[in-house]
């Protein structure tokens, strides 16, 4: 009963903007905007097709592999540069510049040299989260108590100790902020890069619906890919949760 009454004002927000978008729809009677209920009934119409299925198999490809190799990459590098100085100097400035640099610049060069094939596209979405699990992981590495690590080497901790104990568990916490982070630029980066240059899965999908000038269906498609991300990051949440169950266990 608790947990139903905390979800109650967001299911109460939601059911606002359903009807505020029919209100905003009913003003502006344009036929490039869709009505809620068209919206609706074109979400649970992709939903059961078997071509919306594919298509974000295909998608998906690039989204799993990408915020696999950037995480397990991304992590390594950020705990490194973290506890070595010398490495952070010179690893900092490129980590700015990924940050900076706008994207949509960088893909033409990419698709170029590796032509339209998964490859690129795992590489874009990589690029999109790279620098915020390193950053984040880097973050958390700094924030550990330098007294915690001083008092292990007094009672005799050595290097793999030192980080099984106590780095890596103080890092943990602003890590799985990263790969939250980093798993919403990931999709990101796979939309765009669908969107933009190599149109595959999902991309076919928005460029035949809007091609088609059907609204309602293009609409329905970015429910169906919001929906997903939600539930990515839900499965996120809880598998953080179970990672480092002691961080939530202090905060209550």
């Amino acid at each position: 009963m608790n947990k139903t009454k905390r979800y109650l004002p967001s299911l109460g927000f939601f059911v606002f903007l359903l009807l505020a978008w029919q209100v905003f729809r009913k003003l502006f009677d344009s036929i490039l905007i869709p009505s809620t209920f068209g919206m609706v009934r074109a979400f649970f119409q992709l939903l059961v097709k078997g071509s919306t299925w594919n298509a974000f198999w295909i998608s998906n490809q690039s989204l799993v592999l990408g915020f696999v190799i950037s995480g397990v990459v991304g992590i390594a590098v950020g705990l490194l540069i973290g506890r070595r100085a010398w490495l952070e100097r010179a690893v900092d400035p490129w980590l700015d510049f990924m940050l900076v640099v706008p994207m949509a610049m960088i893909m033409p060069a990419l698709i170029m040299a590796m032509g339209f094939s998964l490859s690129s596209r795992v590489v874009i979405v990589c690029l999109f989260t790279f620098p915020v699990i390193v950053i984040n992981t880097q973050a958390g590495l700094k924030q550990v108590s330098s007294e915690l690590v001083d008092m292990a080497h007094v009672f005799g901790a050595n290097e793999y100790k030192l980080w099984v104990k106590i780095l890596i568990k103080g890092a943990a916490p602003l890590v799985w902020s990263g790969l939250r982070s980093g798993l919403g630029r990931a999709i990101s980066g796979m939309v765009l890069s669908e969107l933009l240059l190599s149109s595959v899965g999902i991309g076919i999908l928005f460029q035949t619906f809007q091609g088609n000038f059907d609204p309602e269906m293009t609409f329905g498609l970015v429910a169906l890919l919001v929906c997903e991300s939600l539930l990515l990051l839900k499965i996120m949440n809880v598998v953080e949760r179970r990672a480092i169950p002691w961080f939530y266990i202090e905060r209550v």
